[in-house]
């Protein structure tokens, strides 16, 4: 009895060893990322003025998605219609965004993004001026082909502001801690400006942060073309239907991509049922009306900064950044359980920033993967199919929520949600488990300003 209770004793303390350098090692890592995203802030380049636009931007976006939902439910009240909006949303980006993936392998990157951000400024001006429900609907249309266009060119721009693929792999944390940040301080805009103003006011913030966008943009000369050398020969002879072809077939070739994009798209269909469960779950369940739902969206993005800023590739392999992807989306599952079960607007907020650490390390990690597996020519096809299919899968999702809202409630909805989710991340980790790290096929890899060599990085040194 005395050895075991010894032995107990050790293992206690062995694990409670183990914990604290855990939390150390977070902490230190936490503290690189975000230094890291200072010195990208603070050195003068173009890397800086597209932290700038994609921070602020998120800022307004936030804010905008909080007062969308609420100007749709105003103008309809029911389930289906923050369906509709955000299906309105999301069904450009499902049919333009490939097209966009081709558009940023061959055009100018710069005048894409600008196009886009005036094509997203002028549809929220317009939800503000036009009260019609119809055209809520066909305007949030409007802002999702701006979207679909912006958001393929912007992920597929990194390595042309950055000195190589892990760069890239860097400075994707550095912008995604931008983003999350300024998704957080947009929440708590929306929330203050809603106890004083109306949804439309906080649609007119978000179109002026477009407008400060584009100013910026117009000065990030670097993305005028991408890779001019390694597109040159081929523009004439390759349609847009062919590198779409090319892309699909790099999806299902790179080890573990399509692994990847599958449990993406699974994680997004389970998990945008609660897209909208949860401003229902705010106003008609826990009682906590139009500000309690921005409580929400900034408790989720306070847990999005913690999952980013822990997100840095510095000195992790392929393989453990693949499992730190799965673990993350289990972590989520828990924080929609916990959002779904509370008796409160508190123990809600608690469920939120677990879902939100989970989804930003998640997004960031499979983000980080696709910029170290693919070939920088590949880039903006690659980006843009995964792109279209989430966007795809939040559409099942939306249409699916309203059925599983109307027929379930709203705390049966999360539930569904977070075991979803933990399906899906339990799934691709087993799947994943057998696939090892090994060279893109030699049909992929060709040239490029920026990667010598357009293998995988099995090793990504510390940042």
């Amino acid at each position: 009895m005395g050895n075991r209770l010894v032995q107990g004793a050790r293992v206690r303390r062995g694990w409670s060893s183990r914990t604290i350098k855990s939390m150390r090692g977070g902490a230190r890592a936490a503290r690189e990322d975000l230094l890291t995203t200072v010195r990208a802030f603070s050195t003068r380049g173009h890397l800086r003025r597209l932290l700038f636009t994609e921070g602020q931007s998120a800022l307004g976006d936030a804010a905008a998605d909080v007062a969308l939902v609420l100007i749709a439910y105003q103008r309809l009240h029911s389930p289906w219609a923050l369906s509709a909006v955000l299906l309105a949303d999301r069904l450009p980006r499902m049919v333009l965004a490939p097209l966009a993936g081709v558009l940023a392998d061959r055009m100018s990157r710069r005048s894409l993004l600008i196009v886009a951000d005036l094509v997203r400024a002028v549809a929220l001006l317009g939800l503000v001026l036009v009260p019609s429900f119809a055209a809520t609907v066909v305007l949030a249309g409007v802002l999702g082909c701006g979207t679909a266009l912006y958001r393929p060119v912007a992920e597929a721009a990194l390595p042309a502001l950055t000195d190589s693929r892990q760069g890239a792999a860097h400075a994707l944390t550095s912008r995604l801690t931008v983003i999350t940040l300024g998704e957080m301080l947009g929440w708590t805009l929306a929330g203050v400006m809603l106890l004083v103003s109306s949804p439309s006011a906080v649609l007119l913030v978000d179109a002026a942060t477009f407008t400060l966008s584009i100013a910026v943009l117009a000065r990030i000369t670097a993305l005028d073309r991408p890779h001019e050398e390694a597109v040159e020969d081929r523009e004439e002879t390759d349609d847009a239907l062919t590198m779409l072809r090319e892309g699909a077939r790099a999806t299902r070739e790179i080890p573990g991509l399509l692994v990847l994009f599958v449990t993406v798209l699974s994680a997004i269909l389970a998990g945008g049922l609660m897209n909208v469960a949860d401003p229902l779950l705010a106003k008609n369940v826990l009682h906590a009306g139009d500000a309690g739902f921005a409580a929400l969206k900034v408790a989720i993005g306070v847990g999005l900064v913690l999952g980013t800023v822990l997100s840095g590739p510095r000195g992790r392999s392929v393989v453990t950044m693949r499992g730190t992807y799965f673990r993350a989306l289990a972590i989520a599952a828990v924080g929609i359980t916990i959002m779904g079960a509370a008796p409160g607007l508190p123990v809600a907020l608690v469920g939120c920033v677990i879902l939100g650490a989970g989804n930003g390390l998640a997004v960031t990690r499979h983000l980080q993967l696709i910029q170290l597996t693919v070939p920088e020519q590949l880039l903006g096809r690659i980006n843009g199919l995964l792109n279209a299919a989430e966007a795809g899968a939040f559409v099942v999702a939306f249409v699916l929520a309203g059925a599983a809202v109307t027929l379930l409630g709203v705390r049966e909805t999360f539930l569904l949600s977070a075991v979803g989710v933990f399906v899906a991340a339990l799934a691709g980790f087993l799947r994943m488990r057998r696939i090892k790290v090994i060279p893109v096929p030699r049909a992929f890899t060709g040239p490029s300003r920026n990667t010598p060599a357009l293998e995988p990085v099995d090793r990504v040194p510390g940042g």
